[in-house]
Order: C-alpha cells, then structure tokens, then sequence
C-alpha cells in the first residue's frame, strides 16, 4: 500500500517543513481516497485548458455523472459534438446561451502528468479499472504528501497531493522534491544551469551555490487536485 506522509512540501523557498520528521506509520489506497462511487466515475482526459483550476489539455479527470453540479464544480461537458471542461459559474452566466451543452458528469479530481499523461485504458466506469496501480507503479518507494505554497502554479497548488517517486531517475527538467538546506522544496530541476526553477514566474530561481547542502528525494510526475470536497485525505 502507498504511503502517507505528514509531511508538507514547501513549494516556496522559505517556511518549509522539517524533512527529518517522521512519516507517519499509515498506508492508503488511491481507489478509497478518490473513488466513492466507482459505478458512476471513470476517466476522461481533459480536452482543452482549464488552467483557472490547474487543469491542462491531456490531463486526467475523474468524473462521476451521479453527483449534481453546484458552484465551485468543474464540468465535464459536450457541446455540439464536442467534449469540455468548463466551470459551474460560467455555464450559469451564460445559461441563455449553453442550451445545446450536456453536462456528463462533476470533476472530482484532475491528475496532471509531468512526464506527460498516458491514455487510459478503455473502460465503462472504474469498476472495470484499478486506479492505485495506474498511478503507483512501485509502492514501496512511492509517497503521497500535501503541497504547501503556489510558486509551482499551475499545476501544483496550495494543498495539492504529489506522488513522490523514488524510484525515478532524475531527468533534466523534472519536478522534484529536494532536501535543501535542510528543509524539503519542491522545484523544477535545471541541472545543466544548477538552478532550482518555480513554474510561477512570480518566484525568483534559485541558484545552488557550492555552500548548499542538497539532496535528491524524490520525482513528482502525478500531481492530484481534489476539485469536489470531501475526500477522506
């Protein structure tokens, strides 16, 4: 089973937390943490950006047709023939002029790829899938911890959970999780130039220096953002 981490992972460079403390002796299975109603949920790969709600084209949704939309929802939609993403408030702002759209179902997740995002498999519902062993592929050196911090926007927000993976060689570019300095960041690795790079431009790269104390714990590809609440995280 994976494991779940107490841990929050700064993705800033001030005010993170202690990496030396421990994680919490607890597993957990994706499929019960995300999936309440496997009948009505299944995959469907985002078809346009969305990125107002961390979404981008050829990520992964988990839409359940049984719930009602309501506001803050994102919808999975299909107009004249044609699937979209959209939100609650802008199909209600323009309800004289969204006759022809279908709302399918609720977006309760949304699962963005770093390394970029495989076409599920073909099913009817997520009872015909396992979504745990989509998402984990080794569970012994797989952790799921909480982000902390925007600079990694769009696609990692405040209060997102990360698959960290550390199994996974570093490739140049990758989001990893570092222990910098003693405490743990997550950034964008630009090993050619040693810098540590935030995906907000808002955030100043940082430049590792011969002084800094650095290591390698992890790749983040899956990043999960929990759109419909509650979820038993």
């Amino acid at each position: 089973m994976l494991v779940l981490s107490d841990v929050s992972v700064s993705a800033s460079i001030t005010g993170f937390e202690n990496p030396t403390l421990p994680f919490l002796e607890k597993t957990i299975c994706l499929n019960s943490l995300l999936v309440a109603s496997p009948s009505s949920t299944r995959i469907a790969l985002a078809p346009n950006n969305l990125l107002s709600r961390g979404i981008a084209i050829g990520d992964w949704l988990v839409v359940n047709s049984a719930l009602t939309p309501t506001c803050g929802d994102v919808l999975y939609a299909m107009s004249y023939d044609t699937f979209g993403i959209v939100t609650y408030e802008h199909l209600q702002s323009n309800a004289n002029h969204e006759s022809e759209v279908n709302i399918i179902g609720v977006v309760q997740q949304s699962i963005h790829f770093y390394r970029g995002s495989p076409t599920p498999p073909d099913h009817d519902s997520l009872r015909d899938l396992d979504l745990h062993r989509l998402m984990v592929t080794q569970e012994f050196s797989t952790v799921l911890a909480k982000a902390s911090g925007n600079s990694m926007v769009p696609h990692v927000w405040d209060g997102d959970l990360m698959l960290i993976e550390r199994h996974l060689d570093r490739e140049q570019g990758d989001v990893c999780v570092l222990a910098l300095n003693g405490d743990l960041v997550l950034k964008r690795v630009d090993m050619l130039k040693r810098i540590l790079v935030s995906d907000n431009p808002k955030f100043t790269p940082h430049i590792i220096r011969p002084s800094d104390r650095i290591s390698h714990e992890g790749v983040v590809n899956k990043v999960i953002r929990l759109h419909r609440l509650p979820c038993s995280a």
